[in-house]
């Protein structure tokens, strides 16, 4: 058995302390993983987001809110944790229609899909 035969989680599992709660997932824009870690996971954040990247190859970044939501435009600051930190510009394929982002710049929710085709049409 080696490294790629264990999921994400089990990695996670084995290298993190007991006490630091394991992340069940996180949030795809394009090739960019946002994920929101807590003050405990924070210590361990280049661990999570390198394990993150390995296990999802088609990925080529991982960021972490940073701060809290201060503005009505939902803006936060990003921290890079893996990968490619030159940009956070991606492109995000939705019903068939492309959207360039850049995640420092736009609040973006996989769940708010529908509000987006009704602008759209």
């Amino acid at each position: 058995m080696t490294y790629d035969n264990f999921s994400m989680q089990e990695v996670l599992k084995e290298l993190l302390p007991n006490d630091v709660e394991i992340i069940g997932g996180f949030e795809c824009i394009g090739d960019i993983a946002h994920l929101n870690l807590s003050e405990r996971q924070q210590v361990y954040k280049k661990i999570i987001g390198q394990v993150i990247l390995d296990k999802n190859p088609v990925l080529r970044t991982v960021v972490t809110k940073i701060g809290h939501i201060e503005s009505t435009f939902r803006f936060y600051n990003l921290e890079c944790i893996a990968g490619d930190s030159s940009s956070y510009e991606t492109i995000q394929v939705e019903d068939k229609v492309r959207f360039a982002v850049d995640v420092s710049k736009v609040y973006w929710c996989s769940k708010l899909s529908t509000e987006r085709t009704r602008v759209i049409e």
